[in-house]
């Protein structure tokens, strides 16, 4: 093919600068539209993560929420036994028994060489419970008659282990303090 451009230099320059200008120019229209049509393509995708990662902020959110709600029951509960325990020293206290007044009593009661190795006091049921030892069957005997004839105790539980020994009978009992019991 026979190429003959009879146009001087510079329109030539200028027609060939034309050229490449549309040729820019519709590459930048394809290339603009393009993205235009990536976009809208990419667009449900992009808001589909933006909605889950809303959706697990919100749920890691809530987790939090209920640990911390978790650590507040705890420490509800906590308050509640701490609560309950006030309320058994101050119904304690209403009710003036003291240990010690317990420990005067019962020793009140033993007779010689019977001795206490332990006394535990319940407070809001008022049960009491000792351990200790005496010499022979007839010392516990006297001191237990002697706590189920004091009206300051009621329900003297004695088990028959206490009197099958006839000599160092390391005895148990348990009772419960009535109304009656005074503060000495």
């Amino acid at each position: 093919m026979l190429n003959t451009n009879l146009l001087p230099d510079i329109s030539r320059k200028i027609v060939q600068y034309e050229i490449s200008r549309r040729l820019i120019l519709r590459s930048g229209i394809v290339i603009l539209f393009a993205l235009g049509v990536f976009t809208v393509l990419l667009l449900p995708s992009y808001y589909l993560l933006v909605f889950q990662e809303e959706g697990i902020s919100l749920q890691l959110e809530l987790e939090r929420k209920g640990e911390a709600l978790l650590k507040a029951e705890n420490v509800a509960v906590r308050i509640r036994q701490t609560n309950q325990r006030l309320k058994d020293i101050y119904s304690l206290r209403e009710k003036n028994i003291l240990p010690t007044s317990i420990l005067i009593k019962v020793f009140s009661k033993m007779g010689e060489g019977v001795t206490l190795k332990s006394l535990s006091y319940e407070f809001s049921a008022r049960d009491v419970s000792i351990n200790g030892h005496a010499p022979t069957r007839e010392q516990f005997l006297f001191f237990e008659k002697s706590l189920k004839e004091d009206e300051s105790f009621q329900k003297l539980i004695s088990p028959v282990s206490n009197v099958l020994e006839a000599a160092n009978i390391d005895y148990s009992l348990k009772f419960s303090l009535s109304d009656k019991f005074k503060n000495e």
